[in-house]
């Protein structure tokens, strides 16, 4: 139940005592019984659950999960010389449970505790692989008319080299593509030996087994 106790204070005043000033007053001196009021109706439902808890209206299992969040599975025994079998499901304390046992559970009554099968399960989620590819080095060499590019190892997929070729004149954008399963790819042109060539990219720069690096 929750009360204004401003209001509270104000109503069981005479009419012409109601001052702000005058309730602030008693306000303050009955604080500390505000306060554990409160906690008196907070604690309450608690108080009465223990209360009226014993072994033979509530269930030791749901009151251990109550009270320590533990999921446990009591099994009953032969009595020689085991009473019962308090199996924990997961993690718990065994010292609280059986404080919780002791208190509530039939006096006399012997038991043990075990612990139940933990199971744990994971999955990947966006997974890489981790696969260690081969570096594959391509190169190019420009001689007069022809233009060659070698890779170092058979490429294994059909690799698309572009080269940058500088001439006197102008520059040229070549492309030459090394076929799968292959080293070489020659191109043919009007090229003097004094022009320049640059490989300017390698298309795809890697695959199932290696980098392509130039």
């Amino acid at each position: 139940m929750q009360i204004n106790l401003i209001k509270l204070i104000s109503d069981l005043l005479m009419t012409f005592t109601r001052d702000n000033r005058l309730i602030e007053i008693i306000r303050v001196l009955i604080s500390e019984a505000e306060i554990s009021f409160n906690y008196f109706n907070l604690q309450m439902p608690d108080w009465l659950y223990k209360a009226k808890a014993n072994a033979s209206i509530a269930s030791l299992e749901h009151h251990i999960k109550r009270e320590l969040d533990v999921d446990v599975l009591i099994t009953n025994l032969d009595g020689k010389p085991i009473d019962f079998l308090v199996t924990i499901i997961g993690f718990g304390d065994k010292t609280l449970i059986s404080k919780i046992i002791d208190t509530y559970g039939l006096a006399g009554r012997s038991y043990v505790f075990e612990n139940g099968d933990i199971t744990y399960s994971c999955e990947f989620i966006n997974h890489v692989c981790e696969k260690q590819l081969i570096d594959n080095l391509v190169t190019g060499v420009l001689t007069e008319n022809l233009i060659t590019v070698t890779s170092a190892h058979p490429v294994a997929s059909n690799v698309t080299v572009t080269i940058s070729v500088a001439t006197e004149s102008d520059n040229q954008i070549l492309t030459l593509i090394i076929p799968h399963d292959q080293t070489t790819a020659v191109l043919t042109g009007t090229f003097a030996s004094q022009d320049i060539a640059n490989i300017t990219d390698v298309n795809p720069n890697s695959d199932s087994l290696y980098n392509y690096i130039y």
